[in-house]
């Protein structure tokens, strides 16, 4: 035994040398900085393939920069097929690249030599020129940017040359077609039906009755400016974003927490406490990564928390503290400006499932009003709000008409006791908790047992 516990020792020792040696000898060998610029270069003429498709319109043959094993051909048809329904989108929404620059963040690469394969780690952004803005502003076109855009490519050798073989990310378009399980042909359909909807419409959207709030001496109006600044200064910035809230894109999508963040910060508005506090609850408020509202993270109660204003309960009148948050309702396309919202369902199936912030709008020909928001999952600023439609055109526009209560102490909303129901409480009105919690718990604090109405943002 203890002759046997000595080997071991020797060949730990061995190994761990081997091990420093080989990690000294990559960070000295200029074999290995060629490698992996070679490696670069193979996933930099795959990316300018694809931009030049968005350029052009008219989707690239990949097959030269893949190589040719089983696991190549099953990623490059999949990844074929996406990029044509985005491409189709493109021409029916105007959205080709009039002009563009990309960025890639190579964060790591490693390169296993038995195999002569690579992982490559990357981080995608860009900034484009659509057609469309070059349509409305020739002059002074608007600069539309995305970041933060995760990659995983995968690379074999094959004659001396570096191949792609796979590349697992995930887009919007990607996590449409995972969620809905829609097929490309099915898409496709859904497009052009879109289109010769649009065309007969000729694009006029007729405005609606203007948003009628009861007065609340306990409102004030919404800082739209300000709600479009921190839009700015953080749609795009590098995760984790603002460390005062959590960060949620790998847990379902952080899109209906940012544009939460947007209004909150910019209009000292109170947050609503739905009662107890913990995971799913309901009200309008994030106090930690597991204490927050489903209105905070989730697309649908956040509607219904802005557009039901009577659902929570009146300063001074049925609760002394007050309530806090958004006041609004949903109207036309026309009807909402800088520092609204747009929500976005992907197969017209009443599901709604991405939130937007409208950071600029423009009024064109035809009484038709044209907007531009900011987001995350995906993060992107100033782009145009057609950009996330796939199917028929399905998105509510929800107009914010002031803010409700100022921003004190976190104080809980007091809850009614039903009549003849034992005592059981009752979130004012209507006497049922309007957000249920979801199933899932996306942030490791045990599980829920509720079943969840609501997709993630």
């Amino acid at each position: 035994m203890k002759h046997f516990r000595i080997t071991a020792a020797i060949i730990a020792l061995i190994s761990i040398f081997v091990l420093t040696s080989r990690i000294q000898a990559n960070s000295l060998d200029p074999s290995a900085t060629t490698e992996k610029k070679e490696i670069q270069s193979a996933i930099e003429q795959y990316f300018d393939a694809r931009y030049r498709s968005f350029g052009s319109l008219q989707l690239e043959d990949l097959s030269p920069i893949m190589d040719n094993s089983p696991q190549s051909s099953s990623f490059l048809n999949s990844e074929s097929d996406k990029l044509k329904i985005e491409i189709q989108h493109a021409k029916l929404n105007k959205l080709g690249y009039a002009e563009y620059k990309y960025f890639l963040d190579f964060t790591e690469i490693l390169v296993d030599a038995s195999s002569q394969t690579a992982t490559a780690s990357i981080f995608e952004g860009h900034d484009v020129v659509f057609e469309i803005s070059k349509e409305i502003s020739p002059l002074q076109p608007v600069v539309s940017t995305m970041r933060n855009l995760q990659h995983t490519i995968g690379l074999r050798k094959v004659h001396g040359q570096w191949k792609i073989f796979s590349d697992n990310y995930d887009d919007y378009l990607w996590r449409l077609l995972k969620s809905t399980k829609i097929s490309t042909d099915e898409l496709l359909r859904l497009l052009e039906e879109s289109q010769k909807e649009t065309e007969l419409s000729e694009n006029v959207v007729q405005s609606s009755a203007a948003c009628s709030l009861p007065n609340d001496e306990s409102s004030h109006s919404y800082n739209r400016s300000g709600a479009v600044a921190y839009a700015h200064s953080w749609a795009t910035a590098q995760r984790p974003y603002n460390t005062k809230y959590y960060d949620f894109t790998d847990f379902g999508g952080d899109c209906t927490n940012f544009v939460n963040q947007a209004i909150h910060e910019s209009s000292d508005a109170e947050m609503v406490f739905g009662g107890l506090h913990g995971y799913g609850s309901y009200g309008w408020y994030f106090y930690s990564n597991s204490d927050y509202a489903n209105a905070w993270t989730f697309v649908q109660p956040l509607y219904e928390f802005i557009t039901q204003y009577w659902v929570w309960p009146r300063p001074g009148i049925d609760d002394p503290e007050g309530p806090g948050g958004p006041e609004g309702c949903e109207m036309t396309q026309n009807d909402v400006y800088e520092g609204d919202l747009i929500q976005y369902d992907w197969t017209n199936d009443g599901t709604w499932e991405h939130s937007a912030i409208i950071v600029m709008s423009q009024d064109l020909a035809q009484n038709y009003r044209f907007h531009w928001v900011a987001g995350h999952t995906p993060d992107v600023d100033n782009y145009p709000f057609t950009s996330f439609d796939y199917s028929n055109k399905v998105y509510r526009f929800i107009h914010i008409e002031r803010i409700d209560g100022y921003v004190h102490v976190y104080l809980p909303i007091v809850i009614k006791q039903g009549e003849g129901d034992g005592g059981a409480g009752a979130a004012m009105n209507p006497k049922q908790n309007p957000y249920p919690a979801p199933l899932v718990d996306p942030v490791g604090v045990g599980e829920m047992s509720t079943p969840s109405l609501y997709p993630a943002p």
